[in-house]
């Protein structure tokens, strides 16, 4: 019998993640204090974890300064 490797749980920082490793982020370069569309990833991130779109959002704006220093 062949052993599978131990499961991830799902998370709401991993999801996050997901999006900025592997979805196209190119809707979060618009101006902050203009409304943007969320990518269907991150709508459903927000839809999955119980989180408003404007919070992923702002989630995800965060987590890309981090990453890029500013």
């Amino acid at each position: 019998m062949t052993r599978r490797p131990p499961a991830t749980r799902p998370s709401y920082r991993r999801a996050l993640q997901w999006i900025i490793d592997y979805d196209d982020t190119e809707w979060l370069e618009a101006d902050e204090d203009e409304a943007a569309a969320l990518s269907v990833t991150a709508s459903l991130v927000a839809d999955l974890f119980g989180h408003s779109d404007e919070k992923v959002e702002r989630d995800l704006r965060r987590e890309l300064k981090k990453i890029r220093g500013r």
